[in-house]
Order: structure tokens, then sequence, then C-alpha cells
């Protein structure tokens, strides 16, 4: 397989606050030419539309089906360039459990991110939902 470089450059500029230990960067800057992928917000719904009770297991499902996505327009994980991440009932244990399925996923890569904790999502039963942008080459 041929090397991959990225479409966009991620920092953290100084005097903002480091969010390493959050898993995302404060900033990504796609080059010119690139070719934008946006998502729809996917939740944990497998493709036969099962979803799972599990938060974890829905993060998981989550992040396989940005994959999935992806992967249909010839792009890869590592080109997501920011996530908007909806989490309901918003607590440690469920942040513990995002950030573990988000490390699985994306390793260390880590695009800008924004979190917001929700009360409720489209479907009741969902518990997470992502928005993810794409930057990968033409």
């Amino acid at each position: 397989m041929p090397s991959h470089s990225p479409a966009a450059t991620f920092s953290n500029p100084p005097g903002l606050i480091d969010p390493t230990r959050f898993h995302f960067s404060q900033m990504a800057v796609v080059r010119s030419g690139a070719r934008m992928i946006f998502l729809a917000g996917q939740g944990g719904f497998a493709g036969d539309g099962s979803l799972s009770a599990d938060f974890g297991e829905q993060a998981k499902q989550v992040f396989a089906n940005i994959g999935i996505a992806l992967e249909s327009a010839d792009a890869r994980i590592e080109d997501i360039v920011r996530l908007t991440v909806f989490i309901v009932g918003y607590d440690a244990e469920r942040m513990k459990a995002y950030h573990a399925a988000q490390l699985a996923a994306l390793g260390e890569h880590r695009p800008a991110a924004t979190l917001i904790p929700v009360a409720q999502l489209a479907s009741p039963e969902m518990l997470i939902e992502i928005e993810a942008t794409a930057a990968a080459h033409a």
C-alpha cells in the first residue's frame, strides 16, 4: 500500500490549552486542492439496523460507520479533520468509554473536535452521534 500523506496539518497554537490528553487538536489546516468529505451524523446503528443499549458499543459502532463511509469515498480515517460529538447523559464514565472507542479507531490521530452533551438524539435509543469532516487528496 502506498504511503499516505495527509491533506491537512494539525496544531495546538501557543496560548491555547493543550488538548492532547483529550485526544483532539485545536486546529486543522486543510491544504489547497483537497477533496472535502462531509459525513452526516453517524449513530451506533449497525448495517442491519440493530442498536446496542451499551454506550461503549454504540461509540465503537459509530467509528466503524464513519470508517465505512470514508472508505466508500476513497478516504481513510486519518483524513478526518473535524469531529462534532454529541453524547446523551454525558459523565466521566461515558467520556472514558468514548475516548477508548476513539483511540481504538483513530490511534494517535487527533482531529479538531467539539463535544456537546445533549438530552436526546433523533432516536431515543441513540446515546452518541458523531459528525465528521474529512480532507483527502483530490
